[in-house]
């Protein structure tokens, strides 16, 4: 059975092996979106366990997204992704002890609008290379819900890093 176990596991880690990294992070986004929204159902349908189970794979794969920033890149953008990262990691929990789905709601729709921007940026960056995107506009951060602050002045430039460090 262990030996079962492993193989699969090894097998699954195959598959992502040959994925192109951009593809990865769309994965990575849409991961935690279906996570987000179950965990909201569970909620909704007070159902501790679903809730519960859902929240600790979108934690997961936030930290995931969190991790696979450039540490060593300390532009104003890397730090407002791991800030932003970092405050929904913070809010999540929160929404599991106060049955929350405000807070649910939030995090869907900032994850949401960093996917699309991923997208827009990333992804069809040979057609789009001269579309600017307010990022301010898109992401639509409200400071006071959410705790995260430092360095939302300076968020527009996000679509540069994104673009630059991940050009074909």
């Amino acid at each position: 059975m262990f030996h079962r176990n492993a193989l699969n596991s090894y097998q699954e880690n195959q598959i992502y092996e040959g994925i192109d990294p951009r593809k990865l992070i769309l994965m990575l986004y849409d991961g935690a979106l279906l996570r987000i929204a179950k965990a909201k159902q569970g909620v909704i349908e007070k159902n501790c366990q679903k809730r519960g189970e859902n929240l600790g794979k979108a934690i997961a794969i936030i930290n995931e997204l969190n991790a696979s920033l450039d540490k060593n890149n300390e532009t104003e953008e890397i730090k407002f992704l791991q800030g932003l990262y970092n405050a929904i990691l913070a809010e999540l929990p929160k929404a599991s002890f106060a049955n929350d789905t405000k807070i649910l709601d939030r995090a869907f729709s900032y994850i949401k609008n960093l996917k699309k921007i991923w997208k827009e940026t990333v992804m069809e960056n040979s057609k789009q290379s001269n579309k600017k995107i307010n990022i301010e506009q898109s992401i639509n951060i409200d400071k006071e819900k959410f705790q995260y602050s430092k360095g939302l002045d300076n968020h527009n430039k996000i679509e540069t890093y994104i673009s630059k460090s991940f050009t074909a």
